[in-house]
């Protein structure tokens, strides 16, 4: 009966034409949980891990085969007896609960007992059991066997002998109007004869987790885990082994550790989404993933509604009624991306973006998943199935470039920037992959814009540098874009321009010139992500030139080689390389570890790095630092590649012999003699006799501590210090480098970011200072970083706080979240006729905003007004804003130290508009050029 049972559960996992998953088993871990998840209100979570469990919740974590002994064959140890699987769709519950079968089947005496609860078709448990499970199971044994009350009876002293396992597969697809009312007749259903056995049963997350209290008691909750990235190989060998195509298996295996193809590896740690995938792969002739990110998304999308369609016929019939359900989850999308959430879904904010009868057929299908709720009110958070098809279908609600890029040249604080923001990167990329023919001219003049954007900070003419922060970082997202956008007409110059960028140029001098580090390193990044056939050629054409330099050609041949693993011009131009008289020491070391990367087993390799050993240990002198760096990594790496092989062994032996290298260098030989070599005598005698020369020895590492290793994250003097002394023209260069890398570890907001570039921006000559402000580039809003550029300015800067205040209130009204919950009273600081003790005034404006009087009169000291100010209730919650009003537009500070002071000590949601205030670290301080959207986010985070 079991088989019978088990054949059906394979079906119910079929999830694609071809069904080859269905005879495909790679065993998923469990996560024990305490209870449902709780988060605040604005907790980001990062893409990856959405879905995951925080630590507080989980009681422990099972692989497959623990789980199987630990719970299943153990007696429950606490109230609890019955398991509740759950997980998202396609998770792969139905598969683990036919492996729990066929585990309590060939591991102990009792029966177990499948039923799939879709096929219930309006009966209960107890009697499916006895009129419909109890006949089929006879019937195996005797065709025309009568089930008898006799019968009926024998099987009822089986639970109460608890000796059966029941096993329900699909709460969620009993056909109930809601989960809270599956859950309720599940607990009807399993009367106290059926609680006798062991329950185990499968669930969506959405249904499990519908209520604050469970109504099914006496279930402990197990979560399914994804895919680990071993596991994901082992899926795609086994189906495309079903397929009888292993070798196409092994390319799609291949494409997924591409760095071009990251997001879709994350994608497919669900079973059935690596399901789809295989198919989607299977199906291509020529074994390639669809052209663009938007292609794949959108035949996703269609093969998702084919799997269980059974259970969504109407949708599944109805292009109108999917038309409607894309654009409201598009809409939903787009606004979850656009706020502090990003990935976590109010329940609220998806009724409002989307109608209720739609939020629930997109949770009813399984786009949106329940993953946990807001601590304090409960209030339910959703996820898409992932955030991959969020992002997809945001990128379904823009018709307009200008949503992306809205450039207010002379003011970006009227502009729109989400270029520069990451959250929307990938959400760009599957728009410009979009193919109707309606965006095309928009998808154009997008890229343009992209190429040619001016961010007004500094004009750029030398030859290491000829674009501004921002223009780098436009274009960049533009070459990304291309693989996408496959109509680009400058696809091409902008290739060859990244490709310059990347490796360099030759001069008018005859001289061939290198970009600065952060540019020429993001540009190499970028050839990795940009249009494949066309960055070959730009390199190979490059690779072909007379006038490049070793380095030059070293780096060409590289990114090359990790563009087009195998690239014969790439292996040609490396050994070159190795076998060139003019490539110093160093350089041909990595050069060796490149060659090895693109073509593992190339022999010129171990050659080459045996022979650099044996040049460098046989010198007589003192080998130069580098040359002794050299030394130990050449023999580093000739025990990660050189097993076996002779030559390498004996480079190793003979370094372990020479008198002239350092410990450090000798123990690395070592290591790596130990792991190459064969057992041959000498190998053996070469590592006894270092054992005992060193074996009594002992060595103690000292780390040098940098000068400014103990200063304070965020500590405006120790940022102003280290900017003066970088503005130097006096400083070396280990001293420069030292200060640049204390700068950019105690920077802890766009504040300070702000002061450095202010400080910075003109003595942009010095290799490290450049860097820095790259960096304060790379994590700033752009309008926040052309404010601070232009800082002091006045011809330039064309807000000053007031402005601020008029705008933060504006962006404040246009956002749901904030407008219900906070309520924001500005404070003009310039009217305090006492500004030592201006607590009367301040309790003037909070009861003019509309706050309750107090109880006790108008407080007169600040003590008073704190105590009123602690004790304040409101529907909203209250923030204050001071400001030092009109007649200070410079935001200069006009607050006296005892204000501050007693200000401090306040709780709440406090902060002011001014110039930095030293010593009151704990004040939330503004500068008057920041921008409405940093304190945005600073207002999401405190209420």
């Amino acid at each position: 009966m079991l088989k019978s049972q088990q054949e059906a559960a394979r079906l119910r996992r079929k999830a694609t034409e071809q069904g080859f998953e269905i005879n495909v088993y790679v065993p998923l871990g469990l996560v024990e949980r305490k209870q449902q998840q709780r988060r605040q209100l604005n907790e980001q979570r990062d893409r990856a891990n959405v879905y995951e469990l925080t630590q507080e919740v989980i009681v422990k974590t099972y692989e497959h085969e623990a789980f199987l002994r630990e719970v299943i064959t153990q007696q429950p140890s606490g109230n609890n007896k019955h398991i509740a699987v759950i997980g998202e769709p396609g998770a792969g519950k139905t598969t683990l609960l036919s492996t729990i079968a066929a585990f309590i089947q060939d591991n102990t005496q009792d029966l177990p007992i499948c039923i799939s609860l879709a096929n219930l078709q309006g009966r209960t448990i107890e009697e499916y059991l006895l009129k419909q499970w109890l006949t089929d199971a006879m019937k195996l044994v005797k065709s025309d066997v009568v089930v008898t009350p006799e019968i009926e009876r024998q099987l009822i002293e089986c639970f109460a002998k608890e000796r059966v396992w029941l096993l329900l597969d699909g709460v969620d697809e009993m056909g109930e109007n809601s989960p809270v009312q599956a859950l309720a007749k599940i607990n009807r259903e399993l009367t106290a004869s059926l609680r006798q056995a062991r329950v185990v049963l499968t669930c969506r997350l959405n249904v499990w987790d519908a209520q604050v209290n469970n109504t099914l008691a006496g279930f402990d909750t197990y979560k399914t885990q994804d895919f680990k990235p071993e596991q994901i190989d082992e899926f795609i060998q086994q189906w495309f082994e079903r397929a009888g195509d292993l070798a196409k298996g092994k390319t799609l295996q291949d494409k997924l550790k591409a760095t071009q193809h990251e997001n879709i590896r994350k994608l497919v740690t669900n079973p059935l989404r690596l399901s789809l995938l295989c198919q989607t792969f299977y199906l291509d002739k020529q074994g390639e993933l669809p052209e663009t990110k938007a292609a794949l998304y959108q035949r996703f999308t269609r093969y998702f509604y084919e799997w269980k369609s059974e259970l969504f016929p109407n949708l599944c019939a109805s292009d109108d009624l999917k038309d409607e359900l894309h654009q409201a989850l598009s809409k939903l999308a787009f606004a979850g991306i656009n706020s502090s959430a990003r990935f976590r879904l109010r329940r609220s904010l998806a009724r409002q973006e989307m109608r209720e009868e739609l939020f629930k057929l997109a949770c009813d299908v399984g786009w949106l998943n329940l993953v946990d709720r807001v601590a304090g009110t409960e209030e339910e958070v959703y996820a898409f199935f992932h955030p991959n098809f969020q992002e997809y279908f945001a990128a379904l609600n823009v018709n307009d470039w200008h949503e992306f890029l809205n450039h207010v040249p002379n003011n970006p604080t009227k502009g729109t920037y989400r270029i520069f923001q990451p959250q929307w990167k990938e959400v760009i990329l599957l728009w410009l992959g979009r193919r109707q023919k309606n965006l095309r001219q928009q998808q154009q003049d997008f890229i343009n814009a992209l190429v040619n954007f001016k961010d007004g900070c500094g004009e750029w003419n030398r030859e290491d540098v000829d674009k501004g922060f921002y223009e780098y970082q436009a274009y960049f997202l533009a070459a990304v874009g291309i693989p996408e956008f496959k109509d680009c007409s400058q696809a091409d110059e902008i290739v060859k321009q990244i490709v310059k960028w990347g490796c360099g140029y030759s001069s008018e001098k005859r001289k061939w010139m290198k970009f600065c580090f952060p540019i020429k390193y993001e540009a190499r990044s970028t050839l990795q992500q940009t249009e494949k056939i066309k960055a070959i050629a730009a390199l190979v054409q490059l690779l072909q030139s007379s006038d490049v330099d070793d380095d030059t050609r070293w780096q060409a041949a590289l990114s090359l080689g990790n563009i087009d693993p195998g690239n014969q011009n790439a292996i040609a131009a490396l050994v070159q390389l190795l076998q060139s008289k003019d490539v110093d020491d160093f350089r041909r070391w990595q050069v060796a570890q490149s060659l090895e990367k693109i073509d593992p087993g190339n022999p010129n390799v171990i050659a080459a790095l045996a022979a650099l050993v044996q040049l460098l240990q046989s010198q007589d002198v003192k080998l130069a630092p580098r040359q002794a760096a050299t030394l130990k990594l050449a023999a580093e790496s000739l025990g990660k590649i050189g097993t076996g092989n002779p030559d390498a062994i004996a480079a190793l032996v003979q370094l372990l012999q020479s008198k002239n290298v350092s410990h450090s260098t000798r123990i690395s030989a070592a290591e790596s003699l130990g792991k190459i070599g064969t057992g041959n005598p000498d190998d053996i005698t070469a590592l006894m006799q270092l054992q005992v020369k060193y074996s009594l020895e002992n060595f103690i590492t000292f780390v040098v501590k940098p000068s400014l290793r103990g200063i304070d994250p965020g500590s405006p003097d120790a940022i102003a210090a280290l900017v003066q002394l970088l503005q130097s023209q006096d400083v070396d260069e280990n001293t420069r480098k030292q200060a640049a890398e204390s700068l950019g570890k105690i920077l802890q907001d766009n504040q300070h970011r702000s002061l450095v570039i202010a400080g910075l921006k003109d003595y942009l000559q010095f290799d490290e200072n450049y860097n820095v402000i790259w960096k304060c580039s790379q994590n700033m809003p752009y309008p926040d970083f052309y404010q601070a550029w232009h800082q002091g300015n006045a011809g330039t800067i064309l807000i000053n706080h007031l402005d601020l205040l008029q705008n933060l209130q504006t962006a404040i009204n246009n956002d749901t979240q904030l407008s219900q919950n906070i309520h924001l009273i500005c404070i003009d600081t310039s009217k305090f006729i006492a500004p030592d003790n201006p607590a009367s005034k301040i309790y003037t404006a909070l009861v003019k905003a509309g706050c309750p009087k107090c109880a006790d009169g108008t407080p007169k000291t600040m003590a008073e007004l704190q105590t009123y100010w602690e004790l304040l209730e409101a529907d909203k919650q209250v923030v204050l804003l001071f400001h030092p009003g009109a007649t200070q537009t410079t935001g200069e500070a006009t607050y006296s130290n005892v204000f501050l002071n007693a200000i401090s000590k306040f709780e709440g949601t406090i902060c002011l508009i001014s110039d930095p205030i030293p010593n009151y670290n704990t004040l939330k301080v503004f500068t008057p050029h920041q921008s409405v959207n940093e304190i945005l986010e600073w207002l999401r985070r405190s209420c």
